[in-house]
């Protein structure tokens, strides 16, 4: 969304702007655990993890 946009829609008195907090359930921090855990397994046995995204 462009600054201007944000801007316009933060100064009317109808709005309330929030943050997105979606990901904090209990299922959801138990898989980024998980994966974290997963990623840091293969990266000390000298493996990219299979998610990873190589740039360069």
């Amino acid at each position: 969304m462009p600054d201007a946009d944000l801007n316009a829609l933060t100064h009317l008195s109808n709005v309330l702007v929030t943050s997105h907090q979606g990901f904090f359930t209990q299922e959801a921090m138990e898989q980024i655990a998980r994966t974290t855990l997963n990623n840091l397994t293969y990266l000390e046995q000298e493996h990219l993890p299979a998610d990873c995204v190589v740039v360069g």
